[in-house]
């Protein structure tokens, strides 16, 4: 089996995968597919980790995002939005998703698991993912393979735009005072994030998008990741033009 990615800071992209199982792919400068995203919810209650296992390359991470209890609508180009269900930041949501995140890595083995935190997920912000990483070191030996891919903007509601620098700059914090999170960190996404309004009235939720599309300043993106970026040592992930 290949190695996990070095880290490095040369760029890197991402796509969306018509693969099964697969809802999009990441590729270093030269093409090459450096990971893949499964679209599995590690919150269903039908959840197989042999099965989530398997998707994909097998000498490639597999990136797995956090789990969700709301509903799931599709958005176009391979993205999706998510509605909030405030059970799943429950103790009861957290237990069954890291009894998810064990059965996954002891299925995958010797290959690496990349967490993929959103808003409307489990781990939904900087310091839900910090706490979870750092508590997980605590009682538990570091799990190889185990990392984080983090897309900053993905981690803002559409009631934190009009303040969207100083939740920005706690994920950069986040990244700054714990060691856990920096060392967890594999790649900063770098993409813009606008607003989708659903089938009820007044449901609004951020989607990704092209950064020239989105409610947050392409500068701010860009620093936003460069900085992440530089302190744990990691690619930037744009998507593919």
């Amino acid at each position: 089996m290949n190695p996990e990615p070095d880290r490095a800071t040369a760029d890197w992209s991402i796509r969306p995968s018509n693969a099964p199982g697969l809802t999009h792919e990441l590729t270093d400068q030269g093409g090459v597919l450096v990971a893949v995203a499964s679209g599995a919810n590690l919150l269903d209650d039908a959840f197989d980790a042999k099965q989530a296992s398997g998707v994909g390359p097998a000498d490639l991470p597999l990136v797995v995002r956090t789990g969700w209890l709301g509903e799931r609508h599709g958005i176009g180009s391979g993205e999706h939005v998510w509605t909030a269900h405030p059970a799943q930041w429950l103790s009861g949501a957290r237990e069954q998703f890291d009894v998810a995140v064990d059965a996954l890595l002891e299925a995958l083995g010797e290959r690496p698991l990349w967490l993929w935190p959103h808003a409307r997920h489990v781990l939904s912000d900087g310091p839900s993912t910090r706490r979870w990483l750092e508590a997980r070191a605590e009682v538990r030996p570091a799990a190889r393979g185990l990392g984080v891919l983090l897309e900053p903007t993905a981690l803002l509601t559409e009631a934190m735009i009009a303040e969207r620098e100083e939740h920005l700059d706690r994920v950069v914090q986040t990244a700054e005072v714990s060691p856990p999170v920096r060392e967890a960190i594999r790649g900063v996404v770098a993409r813009g994030v606008r607003a989708f309004e659903g089938e009820e009235a007044g449901l609004i939720e951020l989607g990704a998008c092209a950064q020239s599309d989105g409610l947050v300043e392409p500068e701010r993106v860009n620093a936003t990741a460069r900085r992440i970026a530089d302190l744990a040592g990691v690619p930037i992930v744009r998507p593919l033009q």
